[in-house]
């Protein structure tokens, strides 16, 4: 009897053993975090236009806007002065009813041949700035193309080449959290939900909401979730190549009145923007909700990756209000902060140069 119930302590000591072995610790990436350095430059921006987008191109600044008379705004990214503005709603091929450009259009295009995709016609919109700046014809200058079928709905759009793409898209949500789409063959490759969760199809697309920005020239795609505090790594045929945590990946309360998480859930990516050599990741670090104004003015993180996955800075953020671009050709980070100034809606832009930190 005795020989039994040693027996039987020893199984179970093996059992505890076998099972604590294969339960593997969360390895939590570690910030250490420094103070953006002080702006060398600041403008003031007189716009009153709602800015969806910015990016800097070869020596301009551009930003994207819903405004039905001048969507498109471009700056000479040095003195922050204004060059053009244009863009008009309409249904001609020249005309830009609702464009978002390429996310990695920054380093993949040139200002002779800037891809913009029409999110309401679902064309795309080729742009022959240096023509535009050069003539002042815009029926002449914006070429329209029809996009595959297959792109519709997708938001977040990177090339990869000529003919394969990476994007997100609300109808293909529960069949992956982002997708690479290959024109020629006709191949959608779905990129499986990162954690998995077992939740209703209906959650899928903004429980699993992320930023996705690709480098063709490095062999990589970045995903920083909205949900989830990673930033995941992948190469371009989809294999996940590394896992950034930043914090225990905890399942967000689902909301019972939409579909998707409930508002006082963090939002830990807002926003991201790549060049050839870093990816930029802004991460909020406070959950405390009380509505949207509080979110953007909480302290927040602005996170630099190389295309390789690794962390190469962590900055402190007094507040999440910005959008941002950055200047390789001279390291300047720009961020752009709208000023809420009702009698006189304006645009601060600070430049910061951050070169000697990454």
């Amino acid at each position: 009897m005795q020989k039994i119930q040693i027996t039987k302590v020893f199984l179970l000591i093996q059992l505890l053993t076998i099972f604590s072995s294969c339960k593997k610790d969360v390895e939590i990436t570690p910030l250490n975090l420094i103070s953006l350095p002080e702006e060398s430059e600041v403008f003031k921006i007189e716009e009153d236009g709602f800015f969806n987008d910015v990016f800097i191109l070869d020596s301009f600044l551009i930003m994207t806007t819903v405004k039905n008379d001048h969507k498109i705004h471009v700056y000479n990214k040095n003195n922050l002065q204004l060059i053009t503005k244009f863009g008009t709603d309409g249904m001609a091929p020249f005309e830009l009813p609702q464009v978002l450009p390429v996310n990695n259009a920054s380093f993949t295009q040139k200002a002779d041949n800037i891809l913009f995709y029409d999110i309401k016609v679902w064309q795309f919109k080729t742009i022959n700035l240096n023509k535009f700046l050069l003539e002042g014809n815009v029926a002449t200058c914006i070429f329209s193309s029809p996009m595959d079928k297959n792109l519709f709905y997708s938001f977040y759009l990177n090339i990869l080449n000529e003919n394969r793409f990476v994007a997100m898209s609300d109808p293909n949500a529960k069949k992956g959290m982002f997708y690479i789409y290959d024109t020629l063959k006709k191949e959608q490759i779905f990129i499986k939900h990162v954690p998995p969760k077992k939740v209703e199809d209906r959650y899928k697309y903004l429980l699993y909401y992320g930023h996705i920005n690709a480098n063709p020239y490095k062999n990589a795609i970045i995903f920083s979730s909205s949900h989830f505090d990673q930033v995941l790594f992948y190469n371009l045929e989809g294999k996940l190549q590394r896992q950034h945590i930043f914090s225990a990946l905890k399942m967000p309360e689902l909301s019972k009145d939409f579909s998707g998480p409930v508002n006082e859930s963090i939002r830990y990516t807002v926003r991201t923007y790549a060049t050839s050599e870093y990816c930029f990741v802004f991460r909020l670090c406070q959950s405390t909700f009380k509505d949207w104004t509080s979110i953007i003015t909480k302290p927040t993180q602005l996170l630099v990756f190389n295309w390789d996955g690794n962390l190469v800075q962590s900055f402190n953020l007094p507040m999440n209000r910005y959008d941002i671009c950055y200047d390789e050709e001279f390291g300047y980070l720009y961020l752009i902060e709208d000023s809420d100034d009702e009698k006189s809606p304006h645009y601060i832009v600070k430049k910061l140069k951050i070169c000697d930190y990454l």
